[in-house]
């Protein structure tokens, strides 16, 4: 019975092939009679390639997922976090391990080129307890996770800080010349001195730490003034230092004007 049922196949093999044969023969002979089929031939041929190309970018469009975790820090206010912050990501069955620290924009931690498995997240700060999340990435996927950070400074509170003092006269002019500023910290040996960098009246210590300040304003044409004031982290304060009887710039700018055309 094997053997008879090989046979039956050999003949309808070569039946096929003869009918092939014939076939491809009568397709020549209507080809030369009918030079119209040719373009509808082609035609049909850029058709076909042209949905062959389409299956293959859809197939390349699938391909392009990627896997990616994106961690988001906030503190209990709804702030994002991005300063004096560490994130670990490591993954729970193999030597693999993410620690991102200075990356960190607006409070978004995306560790590169990560694969699909289980991973512990651990994030730690100098003034926040650690706290410990767990994810699961699958393939192709985008996984987004946020963290709440107890306690933590803001980006806004994370600003410079800055200290401005203006200094003008009764008249509202801005006093630049013959003057001179001493911004000097209360607890520890800091000061500033600023006398020949003012202009428009404007004094402004560089890279000033939060902190308790005195600030002392001296000429040889008042008494000497002085202010206290408190810097927050991340808050710009301003002084304004009224100078009774002190020649302004405005003033000071006429006097020259007329002494040159005297």
């Amino acid at each position: 019975m094997v053997r008879k049922r090989e046979s039956i196949g050999r003949r309808e093999y070569y039946i096929g092939l003869g009918t092939v044969g014939i076939s491809m023969l009568a397709g020549c002979l209507s080809d030369r009679d009918d030079p119209s089929d040719d373009s509808e031939a082609s035609s049909s041929g850029e058709n076909s390639d042209d949905t062959g190309d389409d299956v293959n970018e859809a197939f390349e469009l699938e391909d392009d997922d990627e896997t990616m975790l994106t961690v988001h820090l906030e503190n209990e206010t709804g702030e994002t976090v991005s300063e004096d912050v560490r994130v670990t990501i490591e993954a729970d069955d193999r030597p693999i391990r993410y620690i991102i620290e200075d990356e960190i924009e607006e409070g978004v931690v995306e560790p590169e080129e990560i694969d699909s498995g289980s991973y512990a997240i651990m994030v730690e700060g100098d003034d926040i307890e650690a706290i410990e999340e767990s994810v699961t990435l699958k393939e192709g996927e985008h996984e987004q996770l946020t963290v709440e950070l107890q306690g933590a400074a803001g980006d806004a509170e994370n600003g410079e800080t800055m200290l401005t003092v203006r200094l003008e006269n009764e008249d509202g002019e801005p006093v630049t010349e013959d003057v001179r500023v001493t911004v000097e910290a209360d607890d520890r040996p800091v000061r500033y001195i600023i006398e020949h960098e003012l202009e428009g009246g404007i004094a402004e210590p560089e890279e000033i730490e939060p902190g308790s300040y005195t600030v002392t304003i001296e000429s040889e044409e008042f008494d000497a003034v002085e202010e206290d004031v408190t810097l927050e982290k991340g808050e710009h304060e301003v002084i304004q230092a009224e100078l009774e009887g002190v020649t302004g710039d405005g003033e000071r700018s006429e006097e020259g004007s007329d002494d040159d055309n005297d």
